[in-house]
């Protein structure tokens, strides 16, 4: 019976060898996963977002319960070593494990310890920080909201300005495609045939200026700069007569405008202006006869004994 007894306290003192060789992989595990809260922690002081904090929270409650447990565990099973190795001595018997046991008790309390320290050395978590969050999560949502409103306003602007310059482009060429036509007619009224065209410095750059190309009848296509001074006038007048064709005006003044034309270039701006006055009346300043024998009315301006004197006469018909 004795020996009987001594071989259940035997297996029974094996069975606690076990459990504490279970008990150690606990430990390890722990420490394990205590490294791991480490990591996470960090990341979580980084601004991770409250949702790495409530884990790391989570797991530091759990690993302080596993502890607990296994504290709890040590201490029943070095209970019942200390009752067996009593029992064992009471009987006259030696009980020395065949194989040193890894991890005495002693030396699990001491891991404990350690794991204890290091889980102090987390640090309390900061319970406000789900509550700090969302109020920095609900300020970043007006704030996105907002840059999305002005994105979405920004393109709108940006359409809109977009669609202006366009239709400005399209507006300003056909005017200026208008206004070269007409200019094309003026000049070919004026010089009885040729060609003139009005055209941009920098095509395509509506603020660079404009350029006026004419060929005179029988000559090649030239600039302003290579034509006579009465040349030029005439193309002065057919451009500023162009311009006014879109909307015309209701009277034209012209202050000796052929001053520097000869006499068929006369006769040529003054059948030009006579057709204009069928639509608008036209004031002419000159001192030239060829105008004044199409005229309509006539003023004359003298001066006598140092008054100026008005002489006003109607004409009927062309040359009188």
């Amino acid at each position: 019976a004795r020996r009987r007894e001594i071989q259940g306290l035997a297996e029974e003192l094996e069975g606690i060898r076990r459990e504490i060789d279970r008990l150690r992989k606990e430990y390890s595990l722990a420490e394990e996963e205590l490294h791991r809260a480490s990591l996470r922690r960090a990341q979580a002081q980084k601004g991770q977002g409250a949702g790495k904090l409530q884990e790391l929270r989570e797991e530091r409650r759990r690993l302080y319960r596993e502890l607990e447990r296994v504290r709890a565990s040590l201490a029943a099973k070095e209970r019942e070593l200390g009752e067996i190795q009593g029992k064992l001595l009471s009987l006259g018997e030696v009980a020395e494990p065949e194989e040193p046991i890894q991890g005495s008790p002693g030396s699990l309390r001491l891991r404990l310890r350690e794991i204890e320290a290091r889980l102090a050395d987390l640090g309390p978590v900061n319970l406000r920080a789900i509550e700090e969050y969302e109020a920095y999560l609900t300020e970043f949502q007006a704030f996105k909201e907002r840059v999305l409103t002005l994105e979405r306003e920004k393109r709108e602007i940006e359409e809109f300005i977009a669609e202006v310059e366009g239709k400005k482009r399209r507006r300003f060429q056909e005017t200026l495609e208008a206004v070269s036509a007409e200019l094309d007619r003026i000049f070919k009224v004026l010089f009885g045939g040729g060609e003139a065209k009005l055209s941009l410095e920098s095509p395509g750059d509506l603020s660079s200026g404009l350029r006026i190309q004419v060929r005179l009848p029988g000559k090649e296509l030239v600039l302003l700069d290579a034509l006579s001074g009465g040349e030029r006038a005439l193309v002065a007048i057919a451009f500023v007569l162009a311009l006014s064709a879109g909307r015309p005006a209701p009277f034209y003044i012209l202050d000796e405008a052929d001053a520097a034309l000869d006499r068929p270039n006369s006769e040529r701006l003054a059948g030009l202006l006579r057709e204009i006055a069928r639509d608008s009346q036209v004031i002419v300043v000159s001192h030239n006869e060829e105008l004044v024998r199409h005229a309509d009315r006539v003023y004359g301006v003298t001066l006598r004994a140092g008054a100026s004197r008005v002489l006003a006469l109607e004409l009927v018909g062309n040359g009188r």
